[in-house]
C-alpha cells in the first residue's frame, strides 16, 4: 500500500497551488479590489479555514480513507458514485484547461506568436508518465520542488522592493472593504481547489497530526504569500496596469537582474512554473482515476497498486489533451474560461459538494 506523510501532502498542495496562483491572484484580485487588493487574501483566510474544518469533519466519517469513500458512505452507492463521476469529468476538463493555460503563458511571456500545441504535447507526455508511476514519487518530487519555488518566489519579491511605490497601495479606506471582499473570492477559488484535492488524497496519507491543524497553518502561509504578491505587483505597476497586463507578476520580473549578471530572469521564473503545472495536472489525473476505480467496480484504490488504475490515467490524459485543443481558439476565449467560468465552477463544486456531504451525513447521524 502506498503512503505519503503529512509533510509530503503539504508539499504537494503548496506546489499545486502555485500553478494558478501567479496567473490569477495579482490580476484578478486587482480588477475587483483596486489598490487595496493586498488585503483580499487576508479576508479569504477565515472562509478557507471554514472549508478546511468541514473537510476535517467529513474525513472523520471514514478514518484512513479519502473523500471517495466518504462520498459513497454518506450518500450511498448510487448518489456517491454519481458525485465522484462528476468530479472525475471536471478534473479531466480542468487538467486540459491547465495544459492550455500553461502553453498560453509561455507564448505570452517568452515565445510570442508560437504554436501552443508543442507545449501541450510535451506537458501531456510528462504528466502521463507521472500518472503511470507512483503517487509517492510525485509527492517526493513536490518535496524537492517546494524549496526551489519558495526561494525563487521570495527572491523575486525581495528584488522588486526597491521599485515599490507605497502610494500605489495606500491608504486603505472603509470604502475599500466591499471591493476587497469581492477580490477575496478569486483568492478563495485558487486555494479551495487544493484543499479538496488534499481531501481526496488523504487515503494515501498517514499522519498523527490533525488534518485541520495542518491545513490552518498551510492556509495562513499561503494567504500571507498571496498578500505579499499583490502588494509588490500593485506597488510596482499600479492598479490600472496590473489589471490590464495578462501576467503582471511575470511583467514585474521581466527586467530583473541578479548580481548584474543574470539577464532575462523572467524566462527562468516562467520556466520554473512548469513544475506546479506538472504537479497539479498529475494530481488531478490521479484523483480522477481513483474516483473511477470506486465508481466502476467499487474498488478501494488506496489499497491497490497504482498500476491497477492505468487505464483511467490514459483515458484522463486523452480527455485533457482534447480539452486543451478545443477549449479556446483565441487568448480572449481562454481568458473567459480562466477569469469567469472556471472560477465559478470551482467555487461551486468545492463549497457545495462538501456542504451537501455534511448536511446528509448529519441527517443520517454518520458525522
Amino acid at each position: 500500500m502506498q503512503t505519503i506523510s503529512r509533510r509530503q501532502m503539504l508539499a504537494l498542495i503548496f506546489v499545486a497551488m502555485l500553478s494558478p496562483f501567479l496567473r490569477l491572484i495579482p490580476k484578478q484580485v486587482t480588477a475587483f479590489a483596486g489598490h487595496a487588493a493586498w488585503l483580499s487574501p487576508l479576508l479569504a483566510f477565515p472562509v478557507l479555514v471554514l472549508l478546511a474544518a468541514v473537510l476535517s469533519r467529513l474525513l472523520k466519517a471514514a478514518p484512513g480513507q479519502g473523500l471517495q469513500q466518504v462520498s459513497v458512505k454518506i450518500l450511498g452507492k448510487t448518489a456517491g458514485n454519481a458525485g465522484l463521476l462528476v468530479w472525475s469529468v471536471w478534473l479531466w476538463f480542468h487538467a486540459g484547461f491547465l495544459l492550455r493555460s500553461g502553453a498560453d503563458r509561455f507564448i505570452g511571456t517568452i515565445f510570442p506568436d508560437s504554436d501552443p500545441w508543442i507545449f501541450v504535447g510535451v506537458m501531456a507526455v510528462l504528466v502521463l508518465i507521472a500518472g503511470l508511476g507512483s503517487v509517492k514519487t510525485l509527492a517526493r518530487s513536490a518535496e524537492l520542488f517546494r524549496p526551489l519555488l519558495a526561494v525563487v518566489l521570495t527572491g523575486v519579491l525581495l528584488l522588486t522592493l526597491p521599485d515599490l511605490h507605497p502610494e500605489f497601495i495606500l491608504p486603505v479606506m472603509p470604502a475599500d472593504t466591499w471591493p476587497c471582499v469581492k477580490g477575496s473570492g478569486m483568492v478563495t477559488d485558487t486555494m479551495c481547489v487544493v484543499l479538496l484535492l488534499a481531501g481526496f488524497l488523504s487515503g494515501y496519507e498517514r499522519s498523527d497530526t490533525p488534518f485541520l491543524r495542518s491545513m490552518v497553518k498551510f492556509l495562513a502561509v499561503a494567504c500571507l504569500l498571496a498578500a505579499a504578491m499583490c502588494a509588490v505587483v500593485m506597488g510596482v505597476c499600479g492598479k490600472t496596469l496590473t489589471a490590464r497586463l495578462s501576467y503582471p507578476f511575470f511583467s514585474v520580473v521581466r527586467d530583473l537582474t541578479v548580481f548584474h549578471t543574470v539577464q532575462r530572469f523572467e524566462a527562468l521564473v516562467v520556466g520554473l512554473w512548469v513544475l506546479p503545472d506538472f504537479v497539479l495536472v498529475a494530481m488531478e489525473l490521479l484523483i480522477a482515476a481513483d474516483n473511477l476505480m470506486v465508481v466502476f467496480g467499487g474498488e478501494k484504490p488506496h489499497d491497490m497498486t497504482w498500476r491497477d488504475g492505468n487505464r483511467y490515467i490514459w483515458l484522463g490524459t486523452a480527455a485533457a489533451v482534447a480539452t486543451a485543443v478545443f477549449i479556446a481558439r483565441t487568448a480572449g476565449e481562454l481568458a473567459l474560461w480562466a477569469f469567469t467560468l472556471v472560477p465559478i465552477i470551482n467555487l461551486f463544486l468545492c463549497f457545495v459538494y462538501p456542504a451537501v456531504l455534511l448536511a446528509v451525513g448529519k441527517a443520517r447521524k454518520m458525522i
